[in-house]
């Protein structure tokens, strides 16, 4: 287990990641405080819907969908 230790950078609070967690430099992370205090950092994906063509339409599929008596109550 690594122990490591914050440090004032700034007005910021920082966390230096050794060498050898191979995490990436640039890397973008969302991070969650647990209620006993843990700091959770995941991994940032890239959003896949970001990369549609700005022409993209989406068919839709339940435009002619009707309810039944049983599914309305």
């Amino acid at each position: 287990m690594l122990e490591m230790r914050t440090r004032k950078v700034g007005a910021s609070v920082a966390i230096t990641l050794p060498k050898e967690l191979n995490i990436p430099v640039d890397k973008d992370f969302i991070v969650s405080k647990t209620a006993d205090g843990s700091l959770i950092f995941v991994p940032k994906i890239k959003n896949p819907l970001d990369e549609l063509p700005d022409d993209f339409v989406m068919a839709d599929e339940f435009s002619e969908a009707v309810l039944t008596e049983s599914e309305i109550d």
